[in-house]
């Protein structure tokens, strides 16, 4: 996975909260969590990917548990992943829990999943180009989507909205 959870999500929520969010956070801390990954950050990570012979998926609307389990369904596979390897900014930890919206359902559009059987050579690659990323998990031959959360073991949900829309903000 390129990049962090959230990012358009939580920008969204910064702007459209910002009144709540900076009666309770620092200003730095409501302003940092308005950034979001440019286009052409991701089209170079795309770019990268695709000499690894990668499949790839860009993460949006649902969050990056629904880019999961649609990358996984459209390849037929089972997924593992391991919750504590998905980057995630501490703004968006702190927006997230006064909004009270689960971050891993939140608009990540800026990120990318890449399923690649050279996953540790094609993340050397993206983080030499200055692109955040990192193994997550790996497929299975099953049809299981797993998240693993602290040792707990849990399936992804077949039916994913995004938390803005819950919010009515989409």
């Amino acid at each position: 996975m390129t990049g962090y959870v959230a990012l358009r999500g939580t920008a969204v929520l910064a702007g459209h909260y910002y009144d709540i969010l900076t009666g309770r956070l620092p200003i730095s801390v409501v302003n940092a969590a308005k950034y979001t990954t440019s286009q052409e950050e991701v089209q170079k990570a795309l770019c990268i990917a695709g000499r690894f012979g990668s499949v790839t998926y860009e993460v949006s609307i649902g969050g990056i548990y629904k880019a999961l389990r649609d990358i996984a369904d459209r390849q037929s596979t089972g997924i593992t992943v391991y919750n504590d390897r998905l980057f995630i900014r501490q703004q968006t930890v702190e927006v997230c829990e006064i909004i009270d919206v689960n971050p891993y359902y939140l608009d990540g559009t800026g990120s990318i999943i890449a399923i690649s059987e050279r996953g540790n050579e094609l993340v050397r690659a993206l983080e030499e180009a200055g692109i955040t990323a990192n193994v997550i998990g790996y497929t299975t031959d099953n049809k299981d989507k797993i998240i693993i959360n602290n040792g707990e073991t849990r399936y992804l949900e077949t039916r994913i909205g995004d938390e803005l829309e819950r919010l009515g903000i989409y």
